[in-house]
């Protein structure tokens, strides 16, 4: 990645980080009182994983996995600011030529966590979606 692209993510990245942070400060602001974090909620918890801006720095992509294992892949125009989110995906990747992205659809969490118990090991063939990031084709 050139040091123009890696910078253009970084400031992506740092201004997802603030936003993110002024969110959870208006919505702590307006409860007015803290909320104790129980089990149930750390489902809810949510972490940043992969990401990658594209070669010609148009696009960003990053996924978000919640502690209950299910995956979400976003995508973002860079120019335009438009996100689109693709749940239950991993493993995306963009084009050498920044004009094509794919990715996999993947069980939920619960779905996944279903089939490891079953005694049944035979895995599902993987499922790859390809999006012309010009036309928005599949």
């Amino acid at each position: 990645m050139s040091s123009k692209n890696y910078f253009k993510f970084s400031i992506i990245l740092l201004f997802l980080a603030i936003l993110t942070n002024e969110y959870s400060t208006v919505l702590a602001q307006e409860s007015g009182k803290l909320k104790l974090v129980t089990p149930n909620d750390y489902g809810q918890w949510e972490s940043l994983r992969s990401y990658q801006l594209s070669n010609n720095g148009n696009w960003a992509r990053y996924q978000v996995n919640t502690q209950d294992g299910d995956q979400t892949t976003f995508l973002n125009n860079t120019k335009t600011g438009k996100t689109v989110e693709y749940k239950n995906t991993a493993n995306s990747v963009f084009s050498e030529n920044s004009l094509w992205f794919a990715y996999s659809k993947v069980l939920t969490g619960n779905e996944a966590k279903a089939q490891e118990k079953k005694k049944d090991s035979r895995r599902l063939p993987a499922k790859i979606n390809v999006i012309n990031l010009i036309t928005n084709d599949t």
